[in-house]
C-alpha cells in the first residue's frame, strides 16, 4: 500500500511538471524614430499582426501575457501596446505589475502562474535577457538591436531558450514596410491598372478617407480591398525570395496577410462596424479563386 502511495505521488508530481507552461518572449514594437513614446505607425502594424500571429487560432496557446509597467508620462508603454489588442481578442488582461528592470518579479509571477495556457512576456529587448537569466538560463542569449519580429521559445524547466521564430509566418511575406502601404498603393500600383479588383480598392479608399461616407464600406468591399493588397504584396516578395514550397502554403501566406490588412484598417480607421471574422472569411474566398485560377 505504501509503496503504491509513493507512486501515486510520483505520477502526480510528472503530471505536474508536464503541464507548466512555455513561456513565450517578444521585444515590444518598433518605436518613432523622433524618439518619443509609444509605438510608430510600423508598431502598431506589428501589434495588429499579433493578432494572427499569437492568436487562438495559433498553436501558441496563449493564457497570460505580461507586459512591463508603463510610465504615468507615457514611457515603458510600448510593451503593452504591443499585446493588448492581442490581450482583447484573447479575453485576457495584461498583467502589467512588474517593473522594467525588475526581472524576480517576473520570474515570482511566471513560477505562480497555474492557469491554463502558456506564457507571452513582451518587454524592452535588453531586460530580456535578465529575465531568461532570472528564469534559470545561464547562458541567456542578448536580443538584437535591430530586430522587433524574434519569439523565444522557452519551455519548462527554463533553463533554456530552445527556439528563436520570427513572428512571420514565412520569412518573407510579412515585411513590416509593404504592411503600411495604405493609400500609397493607390497612387503607385494602381496606374494603369482597371482590373475589377484594382477598381475596388479604390473604391474603398474613397469612402474610408471620407468621415462622411466611411458608413458606406460593407464587408465586401473591405475584403476585396485587403485581398488586392495582400496580393500584390505577396507578388513582390514571392518574385524577390520565391514562392512558397507548397500551393496550400501560398494560399495560407495570402490569407494572413488579408486578415493582418482588414485589422489594421478597422483599427487605424475605427470601423468598428466590420465584423472582422466575416470579412477575412470573404478575402480568403476571393484569393483562394483567384490563385487557383492564376496557378
Amino acid at each position: 500500500m505504501h509503496a503504491k502511495t509513493i507512486l501515486a505521488l510520483g505520477l502526480i508530481s510528472v503530471a505536474v511538471s508536464v503541464a507548466k507552461p512555455t513561456v513565450y518572449l517578444i521585444r515590444h514594437g518598433e518605436k518613432p524614430s523622433d524618439g518619443g513614446n509609444g509605438l510608430s505607425a510600423q508598431g502598431l502594424e506589428r501589434a495588429q499582426c499579433l493578432r494572427n500571429i499569437l492568436g487562438s487560432a495559433s498553436s501558441y496557446n496563449i493564457g497570460y501575457i505580461m507586459a512591463q509597467t508603463p510610465k504615468s508620462d507615457g514611457k515603458r508603454a510600448r510593451p503593452y501596446e504591443t499585446v493588448e489588442p492581442l490581450a482583447e481578442d484573447l479575453g485576457l488582461t495584461v498583467d502589467t505589475s512588474c517593473d522594467r528592470d525588475d526581472p524576480k518579479c517576473v520570474r515570482d509571477a511566471v513560477e505562480g502562474y497555474t492557469g491554463s495556457g502558456n506564457i507571452l512576456i513582451c518587454w524592452e529587448h535588453d531586460a530580456l535577457t535578465d529575465i531568461v537569466d532570472k528564469l534559470g538560463d545561464d547562458d541567456a542569449p542578448s536580443y538584437p538591436d535591430d530586430r522587433f519580429d524574434l519569439i523565444w521559445t522557452d519551455p519548462y524547466p527554463y533553463s533554456a531558450i530552445t527556439a528563436e521564430t520570427s513572428e512571420q509566418l514565412l520569412p518573407f511575406y510579412l515585411d513590416s514596410m509593404l504592411l503600411s502601404l495604405l493609400t500609397d498603393l493607390t497612387l503607385y500600383i494602381l496606374l494603369g491598372d482597371d482590373s475589377d479588383q484594382a477598381q475596388s480598392y479604390k473604391e474603398y479608399h474613397l469612402y474610408a478617407d471620407s468621415n462622411e461616407h466611411k458608413g458606406k464600406i460593407s464587408h465586401e468591399l473591405i475584403a476585396a480591398a485587403a485581398s488586392y493588397e495582400a496580393a500584390k504584396v505577396y507578388e513582390g516578395q514571392a518574385a524577390e525570395h520565391g514562392p512558397p514550397e507548397s500551393h496550400e502554403k501560398a494560399k495560407e501566406v495570402l490569407a494572413a496577410l488579408a486578415g493582418s490588412i482588414i485589422d489594421r484598417e478597422v483599427e487605424i480607421r475605427g470601423l468598428d462596424f466590420i465584423d472582422r471574422e466575416r470579412a477575412k472569411t470573404h478575402a480568403e474566398r476571393q484569393l483562394t479563386e483567384a490563385y487557383s485560377q492564376n496557378y
